[in-house]
Formats: structure tokens, sequence, C-alpha cells
């Protein structure tokens, strides 16, 4: 069993390797290189990081298991639900080297995320439910 589940993994990652979108996925947006625009985005998420202020918070998403209040601190929203440098990083090659006429985001939070997204050509449309952390 062990032999053919080997077998599975060494056959299916070749095939995938084969594939032009794949690799061209892999050399674009998975190096090691940071996109220019994350230095900007990792300015202001360390801003928002240092925030104490406090909002009354609605969670319309699938909830926290950190954190049941409703009062939180933007410092802990950013810190809890914003997107992380990495992935911030990720967005910002994905939107760079496939780029898109349209891009319409549904729960932006704070918009760490919304901003990895957006790219000079991009028309982005970006929607949180919270009044609250929307200002």
């Amino acid at each position: 069993m062990i032999k053919a589940y080997l077998s599975y993994l060494f056959n299916s990652s070749k095939k995938l390797s084969e594939n032009d979108f794949v690799r061209d996925f892999q050399s674009k947006c998975l190096s090691s290189n940071k996109h220019p625009r994350l230095v900007e985005i990792n300015e202001w998420r360390e801003q928002l990081l240092q925030n104490n202020t406090t909002i009354s918070f609605t969670d319309f998403g699938a909830g926290s298991r950190t954190n049941q209040g409703s009062i939180r601190s933007i410092k802990e929203i950013a810190k809890i639900s914003g997107t992380p440098s990495k992935y911030s990083n990720l967005l910002c090659k994905i939107s760079s080297n496939y780029p898109s006429k349209k891009v319409l985001e549904l729960g932006t939070s704070l918009g760490i995320g919304t901003c990895s997204l957006k790219d000079k050509n991009t028309h982005l449309t970006s929607l949180e439910g919270d009044p609250e952390v929307f200002n």
C-alpha cells in the first residue's frame, strides 16, 4: 500500500510540473523574492498593529475562536483577521502577473488583502458589512 501511494505521489507531481501554467505560476508567484508593493503594505500593517483604538465589531463570517466579544481593538483585528505578509506577497504577485480588469472582494475587514489585490489597471470593488470596520 505504501509503495502504491509513493508511486502515485511521484507520478502525480511529475505530471503537475509538466503543466505550462503550473510551471509559469511557480516561477512568477512562488519565488522567494518580495513584491515591491509589499513594503508599503507591511508599513501599513505595522501601523494597524500599533493602533489600540477600540471599535464595536460585528463578525459576519465564521466567528472568532480567540475573541467572542464585540469590542475589539484595531490592533487585535489586524493581528487575527489581517492577511499575513506571506499571503499579501503572493496576492501581489498573482495580481501583477495575472492581471484582471475587475476584482470583487467580499469581507474586506481592514483591507490588507484588498491592497494586495489592487494593481494599477484593476477596478477593485471591495465590500465590508461592518460599518465600524469599514470606517
